[in-house]
């Protein structure tokens, strides 16, 4: 006589909640009618088992030794990302889309319908990430801020204050040159909610700091001319977050090359310059003229 073949829900029972008596009660909390046998209704969206009512009559079996526990494994050997995983990339997805929405229309031009929209998902699924737009827009924020700490770490590899300020303004303009990335410091404060405008107020003002610091730490070494770092940074910040209101990912610059022209002006203008070749030529004729004088 053949097998008769069990529905997938009722071998997925079997592997994960054996058949056993305890009291009258199923280890899931199932419980057992008159005939001893389990009643389990089952539920699951599979092609081999859509809605199906199974009984499952318990087998005796001898006592067995209780078993250590196996060691949790990974599922399906990381081949698959973990729900935890898969949540985070949901809300990655969700907030690179704000961005470029809000850095396209403005943020009161956009509403959550449409990033629903460019996502292809409903609304409500939106909520399960953020409460609402005000929200959503303070993440955008702390990814922003998150990129712009990057940058300030991988600064710290420079020689000097003017290599390191060279690198985060390289760094700086390639982020703002990307269409998911929004404006460091310019979306308005007032949009946001209450608590959420207090964190983002000191975070600008920890890494407003952090630059400060940098560029007087190039005047410290001689590699940047004195200036009131304050106003070197509000002059530099200001140039970088101007640039998505003009640059055009289509045009005549890349990314890479407005960098590169950009970091050479700005080291131009604030790099400690040596003395002009006019003040060298008078100062050696002037050496000269006292030596044939003497």
């Amino acid at each position: 006589m053949g097998v008769t073949p069990q529905p997938l829900c009722a071998l997925f029972l079997r592997v994960h909640w054996p058949i056993r008596e305890a009291h009258g009660r199923h280890p899931a909390g199932f419980s057992t009618d008159s005939s001893g046998q389990h009643a389990v209704d089952c539920v699951v969206r599979s092609p081999d088992c859509i809605s199906t009512s199974l009984t499952m009559k318990a087998t005796e079996s001898k006592p067995r030794a209780a078993r250590k526990p196996k060691e949790s494994t990974a599922r399906w050997k990381n081949a698959l990302p973990s729900r935890e995983d898969l949540q985070k990339l949901k809300k990655a997805a969700l907030i690179r889309e704000a961005s470029r929405a809000f850095k396209e229309k403005g943020y009161h031009n956009v509403s959550l319908d449409d990033v629903a929209e460019r996502l292809n998902v409903t609304k409500a699924a939106l909520y399960y990430y953020v409460k609402g737009k005000r929200e959503l827009l303070y993440e955008t924020q702390c990814v922003t801020h998150d990129l712009g700490d990057m940058a300030l770490a991988e600064a710290n590899e420079g020689k000097n204050g003017l290599d390191k300020v060279a690198k985060i303004v390289s760094r700086f303009i390639q982020l703002v040159t990307d269409d998911t990335v929004m404006s460091l410091f310019m979306s308005p404060l007032d949009d946001m909610l209450p608590e959420h405008q207090e964190i983002i107020r000191k975070r600008r003002r920890a890494f407003d700091k952090r630059m400060r610091e940098v560029v007087q730490e190039g005047i410290d070494d001689g590699s940047i001319a004195p200036c009131e770092p304050k106003l070197a940074i509000a002059w530099l910040m200001g140039a970088i977050n101007w640039i998505p209101q003009w640059f055009d990912r289509e045009g005549e610059y890349s990314p890479e090359a407005l960098a590169e022209t950009l970091v050479q002006f700005m080291s131009h203008g604030i790099a400690a310059q040596a003395p002009a070749p006019a003040a060298r030529s008078t100062a050696a004729t002037s050496a000269r003229r006292s030596g044939a004088a003497s």
